[in-house]
This record gives C-alpha cells, structure tokens and sequence, in this order.
C-alpha cells in the first residue's frame, strides 16, 4: 500500500490482498495501482492485511475455500483449492474436469493425488456417490448440473459456486439457481424421484482471506497454496499474454503472477 488516507485505517507500506467480491468505489486491477474509495467499514472488508511480510517473495493467492465424501467439478484453483480444505476438515475428495491440463496441473503440482483426480467423461462411473457436489465450473450450464444431479447420493446437496446468470433454473425445477448462489441460500427439491438440497456460495469474506493466510502458515503441506501460481512475468509482458491466451495460443492452469516493480 502507497497511501492509505487520514481516516481509512490503513497505513502506508502496508501488505494487502483486496477482495474482489466487495465493491467500493475502485479502478481496475490491470494497472501499476489500484485505487479504491469506501466507507471504513467497506474497506475494512474489502482490503485484508497480509500477516506474512515476505510474500512477495513467495506469491499465493488467499481465496475461499470449503468442506463425508465430497465430489468437485471443476479443477481450477477455486476448486482445487475446495478440496483441499474438504480433505483437512477429513472428507474423502474427488475432483472432476473435462481438461487434462487443469487434471496434470493438480497432480504434478502435489495439490491432489492422482487417485483423488477423474476425467469429467467419467462421472457415470461415480453416480450416487458423493454426499456433497460442489459446482465451481466458470459456467454452470444445465449439461453440468445434471452431471451434478446424477453424482449426488439421495438427499444429498449440491453446492453451486461457479457462474450463473439471471433466470437459471436447476434443470426441470423451478428453483432459481442464480438467487440461491447470489444470496447463500439453501432450497430443498426433487429430481427424477430423488431428493436433494440446493445450496450457493457468492464470492468471499474477510474472514475467508485470514482463515487462507492462517491455514496456510500453521499446514504448509496440506495448503502450498504457491503452488497454483503456473508462472510469474513482468508487467510489460502483460498485454501480449492476454493478447496470446485471446487468441488460443496459449494458456495456463494456475495463476499468472504479474509483478509490477514499484521502485
């Protein structure tokens, strides 16, 4: 942080992370700074002091995370991330994605076991089996949630966090997906004959970011959280990465770090 106004309750050179999912005032984050305007209590919640004073040394990304036997669709960092906290709260995982990148990613990287990493073609093979199915695909299309359906035991619950858009019903019910993931809640309903609960995560708190930064000091094994980042570049060599990964030449599984120098 390079300033931090009279009354906001932060101070310079101060280590931060922002929280995307409150909205003050602000400007983009593909810029040398960033500049938010808020209340204190807005900004209290969307700026989090990072405890950890080297790490930009040693960059990870603190985002939500959450946690029987838990299924995951989709194994992008939201929801490898998922399934590491399910495991520390002693569930079983398994973690389903239609790429192969995203799948070598997570095992190269030790985020998860092989044997804990499925093909989304193989679903079928999984029907029935999970007691929660949570949902963290970029869009949650009606050909998903019936893999979800089909995945979750009777009277299980599927838990909707990836994207939704205004109207989406949950297949051949009425319940409105995208109000349950916008405001968190939970819906009780039947398909095909079998039983199941609707619940929906939106975005995070402050108080997800500090349990990351606490999981992650006191578990370093079960959380190297650092591991999700693919590579680090330079901030000049940002527009020509969008430019390439827009173009379909190129693209990464984790995160992409861009540093920008501040000296």
């Amino acid at each position: 942080m390079v300033f931090g106004g009279t009354s906001s309750g932060f101070q310079e050179v101060e280590s931060v992370a922002f929280n995307p999912n409150i909205t003050p005032d602000r400007t983009t984050g593909f810029a040398e700074y960033v500049f938010i305007n808020g209340s204190a209590e807005q900004l209290d919640q969307a700026i989090i002091r990072v405890p950890q004073q080297d790490i930009i040394h040693h960059i990870w990304m603190p985002e939500p995370m959450e946690g029987k036997k838990v299924g995951i669709i989709g194994a992008g960092c939201s929801g490898t991330m998922f399934a590491m906290y399910a495991k520390y709260l002693g569930a079983s995982v398994a973690i389903f994605n239609r790429g192969k990148m995203k799948r070598d990613f997570a095992h190269e990287k030790q985020l998860l076991r092989a044997d804990e990493i499925f093909s989304l073609d193989n679903a079928e093979d999984h029907a029935g089996e999970f007691d929660i199915v949570m949902i963290v695909s970029t869009i949650v299309s009606q050909n998903i949630l019936a893999i979800a359906a089909d995945l979750t035991a009777s009277s299980g619950t599927v838990l909707i966090y990836g994207g939704t858009r205004e109207g989406d019903k949950f297949l051949t019910t009425e319940v409105d997906i995208d109000v349950i993931r916008r405001k968190e809640l939970i819906r009780e309903t039947e398909y095909q004959g079998q039983a199941l609960r609707i619940c929906g995560a939106y975005g995070c708190y402050k108080e997800d970011y500090e349990e990351s930064f606490r999981l992650h000091a006191n578990h370093p094994q079960q959380f190297p959280l650092e591991n999700l980042v693919s590579t680090v570049i330079e901030f000049d060599e940002f527009a020509d990465l969008v430019m390439r990964v827009a173009a379909g030449e190129h693209d990464y599984p984790g995160k992409v770090v861009v540093r920008i120098n501040l000296e």
